[in-house]
């Protein structure tokens, strides 16, 4: 009899320890168990954390080059006043610290959403490395008659800032949404608020803040009130700018059947001008560039033909027996272009050259008795 009744009460304290456990953690943050971090720490490998890390003094943890360490459940530097103890990241790796989430309003009693938690309880000073650092969310109040308010975003840090060298990016968790009203609606709860990403001071050479963690401007001062704040040792570098790049022109190929001329002109005034005279519209016969080397455009009044060339020495050459300069008539592009080829009739008097980027088109004027003067200049098509 002794032992039944003995028994039984043992029962009854396991289900009220059972109880008493789920009660305490309904309304607190629980973690399987902390890391204590007593001594300096350094991480030559990828590691990721997911309990949180804990420590009670000034702690240095040093991140190999090219090598990351994720903190999933935040670190907490505690300590009798406040925020008193700092974490230094050196090296030339990254440390990524989240904080924890809070939990939505149907978890606690007043329906409402469960402040997050802070990335890191206590100050951060950047040495080298890069850290980023997210305050956890607030959770969304309960939905129902009565909905509940949300909970507050936690600050990515709730101690100070201190950018030596590297860059710090951190950002404060966004508020609770309020719970959904059913079934119908009426004013009543609010949102939580977010939070900061830095609870006290910045101290940086170089800060930047952004309403949206993604349009960063720079700014002068602390900015310790912002949600989203990047900091760095140096500013970054100003982006060259795009260069536009160049407009190109279509060359229009004309064709003389009384001369037997090919005529090549940018102007659409001066192609109709010609077409108009009677030359036959052939479309377009290259692409060239607006910038680069200019071709040259030589007219021989006495024999009624053109000629084109990028070579000075040859535009100089022929303006002294007579031709006329007429300037540039277009650029040439780099030697990547597209080659036009250059051929010389030697049977003709004159309108004896003709240009064409088509290879068929030179091999064909070749076997007619053309000779093959190379490459004039390139287009870009």
């Amino acid at each position: 009899m002794g032992r039944k009744r003995m028994g039984g009460l043992l029962a009854m304290l396991a289900v009220a320890l059972v109880t008493l456990g789920l009660v305490l953690g309904a309304g607190t943050k629980a973690y399987a168990e902390d890391v204590s971090w007593d001594t300096d720490q350094t991480f030559d490998s990828d590691e990721v954390i997911k309990d949180r890390v804990s420590a009670g003094r000034d702690i240095t943890v040093t991140i190999a080059e090219g090598k990351t360490v994720k903190l999933w459940s935040g670190m907490y530097i505690y300590s009798h006043t406040p925020n008193m103890y700092t974490i230094t990241v050196a090296g030339k790796g990254t440390l990524e610290v989240y904080g924890g989430d809070g939990e939505i309003g149907e978890n606690t009693d007043s329906g409402r959403g469960e402040d997050g938690t802070a990335a890191i309880y206590g100050s951060l000073t950047v040495d080298g490395a890069t850290v980023l650092c997210f305050g956890g969310e607030g959770g969304a109040g309960k939905d129902g008659d009565t909905p509940g308010s949300g909970g507050n975003g936690a600050p990515g840090i709730t101690g100070s800032l201190t950018v030596k060298s590297g860059t710090a990016t951190v950002a404060g968790g966004d508020g609770g949404a309020v719970g959904n009203l059913s079934p119908y609606d009426t004013e009543g709860p609010t949102a939580g608020k977010a939070g900061k990403a830095v609870q006290n001071e910045i101290d940086a050479k170089f800060i930047q803040e952004s309403d949206d963690e993604e349009n960063w401007s720079a700014v002068s001062g602390n900015t310790s009130d912002k949600q989203f704040v990047k900091a760095t040792s140096e500013p970054e570098p100003t982006p060259e700018p795009t260069p536009t790049p160049a407009a190109n022109q279509e060359m229009y190929r004309l064709y003389n059947p009384n001369s037997g001329e090919h005529f090549y002109t940018a102007n659409k005034a001066e192609r109709d001008s010609v077409v108009a005279a009677g030359w036959t519209y052939e479309g377009v016969g290259w692409v060239a560039p607006t910038e680069g080397e200019p071709v040259y455009r030589l007219y021989n009044e006495f024999g009624g033909e053109h000629h084109y060339t990028p070579s000075k020495n040859e535009r100089d050459t022929l303006v002294k027996a007579g031709w006329k300069d007429e300037g540039i008539g277009w650029k040439t592009a780099g030697t990547d272009g597209v080659p036009l080829y250059r051929q010389y009739n030697p049977n003709a008097f004159a309108n004896n050259h003709n240009y064409t980027p088509s290879a068929h088109e030179r091999d064909t004027l070749l076997g007619l008795g053309w000779k093959d003067e190379g490459v004039a200049w390139y287009g870009v098509r």
